[in-house]
């Protein structure tokens, strides 16, 4: 990750966000929540993360900037998410990285 531009789509309160600021050249974050945006860039600033910029809005919505990696942090809530975010990769030439938790039974799609 060094020397590379990253976004984090799905940022929310921040986890996935402070390792890689710690890492990258470049950090974007986004999230549709501006709620979990403000914490996600406190806690950044609080881990002496400041050169980053927030993108506000739902990920299936906004123009993906060009990066070196994108980082997805459970994005994928029911079928509808889920048709989403393949059709928001379908076209990406640069390496994703879906950290998520086993899916719970209750989400069978």
């Amino acid at each position: 990750m060094m020397n590379r531009s990253v976004i984090v789509i799905g940022a929310g309160v921040g986890l996935e966000s402070v390792v890689a600021g710690h890492r990258c050249r470049e950090l974007l974050i986004n999230d549709m929540s501006s709620i979990a945006l403000a914490l996600c860039s406190r806690k950044l600033c609080r881990n002496g993360i400041r050169q980053f910029a927030a993108i506000p809005g739902a990920y299936e919505s906004i123009d993906l900037p060009r990066v070196d990696l994108i980082i997805g942090s459970f994005l994928v809530y029911d079928r509808g998410t889920l048709g989403s975010m393949r059709r928001l990769f379908a076209g990406c030439d640069v390496p994703v990285l879906l950290p998520m938790t086993p899916r719970p039974s209750s989400m069978n799609f």
